[in-house]
């Protein structure tokens, strides 16, 4: 048996899902890239945001694959520049799909809150800014100091690892802002939406009888933010608490563990185009509408949290409706 037919036997049931998850991720972010730039009606700037965050997927999962590729084939870490490069792209890619998720929370919140502001308040030279800083704040702070640790000390991939410092600084700022942040965002942002529904139904009911069917939108804002959040905190803290942990203790069970949990972490960016689309009433109409013949499923009419008469801006907006 050569060292390449060893190597496959090794380490192809380790790498082989990363070739399988970078496809579906492809797949997923191409779908709804697609449909965002072939329908006029969702080039907004809404959707520039959500489409910001399939590009972002689809430049990680490009990353992924060929680290995936590499090693079933064990050259990988014979290949030190690259490995660097990589890996430290990786990382940074990672933190940018993070404020990606933040980010669109935030947008959705000030549509809402500011239904006759919000085209001036984000103009498309404000969200610009924003997207150009969330795409270069993750690179500067991580991506090129691991790659300049590296090549400094002798050109070895991940070899920041080996000092308490820095691998300690990486490793907290990873996992907490990919695995804490979002969902903590997200609380925040859809907490806001449910006090400006009860505010504005009281403004329209004075006396305390509030109509059913502002309960009813609370419950469906409610059901919404539960489930982004549950849904990201369930595959995303297991990698951040075995990835601290056995950076803490230096433990060999805890470091396979936190690498398999990091399969399951990278899983929710096959999940989050679908279900931030789910929940995006014009994208999922426009979906409909594509796949109505082959989904019978599919043909509902979609319901929004916030009626256009109770905000009086289904045309100020056309983008982040949410149902």
């Amino acid at each position: 048996m050569n060292l390449t037919q060893l190597c496959i036997n090794n380490i192809y049931l380790d790498w082989m899902p990363v070739v399988v998850e970078s496809i579906l991720i492809f797949i997923s972010n191409g779908i709804i890239l697609l449909f965002i730039l072939c329908r006029r009606r969702l080039r907004t700037r809404s959707m520039s945001v959500m489409a910001s965050s399939s590009v972002c997927c689809i430049a990680f999962g490009t990353f992924y694959l060929v680290k995936g590729l590499l090693n079933t084939y064990c050259n990988f870490y014979t290949q030190p520049i690259l490995c660097i490069v990589i890996q430290a792209l990786e990382w940074g890619l990672a933190s940018v799909f993070a404020l990606h998720v933040t980010l669109i929370s935030l947008e959705r919140y000030f549509a809402i809150a500011f239904p006759f502001k919000y085209q001036r308040l984000v103009t498309p030279w404000r969200l610009g800014l924003a997207l150009s800083l969330i795409w270069i704040t993750p690179i500067l702070i991580m991506s090129i100091p691991m790659i300049l640790y590296d090549l400094q000390h002798g050109q070895q991939c991940l070899i920041w690892q080996s000092d308490p410092v820095f691998s300690k600084l990486f490793t907290f700022t990873l996992a907490l802002m990919l695995s804490y942040f979002p969902p903590f965002a997200i609380m925040i942002t859809y907490g806001g939406i449910i006090c400006i529904i009860r505010h504005r139904s009281r403004r329209i009911h004075p006396t305390g009888n509030e109509n059913r069917h502002f309960a009813q939108r609370i419950a469906k804002v409610l059901i919404q933010m539960l489930l982004m959040t549950g849904v990201y905190v369930m595959l995303t803290s297991p990698f951040a608490i075995f990835s601290i942990t056995a950076n803490a203790e230096s433990s060999i069970v805890l470091l396979k563990l936190s690498f398999l949990t990091y399969f399951l972490a990278i899983f929710y960016l096959i999940v989050h185009p679908f279900l931030y689309a789910y929940f995006t009433a014009n994208l999922k109409d426009e979906i409909r509408k594509r796949f109505r013949n082959s989904f019978p499923f599919l043909n509902k009419t979609t319901i929004e949290i916030l009626p256009s008469q109770f905000l009086g801006t289904s045309n100020i907006n056309g983008n982040s409706a949410l149902t």
